[in-house]
């Protein structure tokens, strides 16, 4: 029998200020934990760049190629004001903006590189000093600093009341198999953090670019001309965990939104994010009969 959502007011004493509830409550699109890959230049940015009251911390320096943008972004000098900018936005909490997207983690990973180098190396004598936070330790311990502080920033983010959408690239790898070459695409970030990612976010989604060869007149009647038309598609991925919990709720998640999401530009302007909307929102009132 399916039970929707409802706070449970049968509570009573120091328990009942928590708002104990029962069933399956999708949280509001802001809320969102997204984690987007695709190759380079799929359109990542402009679906991001839809998304109203967000900020996109933009390291890489391509939102601002994105015309009509509804969300706002900021490009951070170095990992030494990516940390203050975040420090900030946690003490502001979802006021200013509500969602905040990562374009892409690849780039922020290698701003913050250097200044928790810095950091490290403020606390320690000269002779102790690195040239790298990874080669710090053994064993991979350099980059576990570096993973541990990443994944902080986002759950920082989750405490303070945001939702967020990290994008990331996939690469085209080559291999042998049974005496062909095959293709795959590989995700560039190392997999510490790509794991932890994974793990925290809700929805895992590719953006997909079409190109095809048309034949158009451009009025009735009159000559053909080939031009080539463009299409944008949001793809909703569940990939294995090593959580069977989480992956029996991803899952659950993924058969709640539409597999795939056509988010192609119309007019220039970004609209990706009102498709999604509108698939979540009806996701939500799914979920609520679960």
């Amino acid at each position: 029998m399916s039970v929707p959502t409802q706070t449970i007011t049968g509570i009573r004493g120091p328990l009942a200020k928590y708002g104990i509830t029962k069933g399956l409550e999708l949280p509001p699109i802001e809320k969102l934990r997204l984690y987007i890959m695709s190759l380079p230049g799929a359109g990542k940015t402009n679906f991001i760049s839809s998304f109203p009251d967000t900020l996109i911390i933009d390291p890489e320096a391509t939102a601002e190629f994105v015309p009509n943008p509804v969300a706002h972004r900021i490009t951070p000098d170095d990992g030494k004001q990516l940390n203050e900018l975040i420090n900030d936005l946690c003490s502001d909490g979802p006021k200013t903006f509500k969602h905040i997207c990562v374009d892409t983690i690849e780039k922020m990973v290698q701003v913050s590189i250097p200044y928790l180098t810095d950091r490290h190396n403020a606390k320690m004598k000269p002779d102790k000093q690195l040239t790298d936070i990874r080669e710090f330790g053994m064993k991979g311990a350099g980059w576990g600093k570096v993973n541990d502080y990443i994944l902080g920033i986002f759950q920082r983010l989750v405490n303070a009341g945001f939702g967020w959408t990290i994008c990331g690239h996939l690469s085209m790898v080559t291999y042998e198999e049974h005496g062909k070459t095959q293709v795959r695409l590989e995700p560039l970030i190392n997999p510490g953090i790509r794991g932890g990612l994974l793990r925290d976010s809700q929805y895992l989604m590719r953006v997909r670019k079409d190109t095809k060869n048309v034949l158009k007149a451009s009025r009735p009647g009159g000559p053909k001309t080939k031009s080539v038309e463009e299409s944008w598609t949001l793809q909703l991925q569940v990939l294995e965990t090593s959580d069977p919990t989480t992956l029996l709720l991803k899952n659950r998640l993924g058969h709640l939104l539409p597999a795939e999401i056509n988010i192609t530009n119309e007019k220039d302007h970004p609209v990706g994010h009102a498709k999604l909307k509108a698939a979540y929102d009806a996701a939500r009132e799914k979920a609520k009969a679960l």
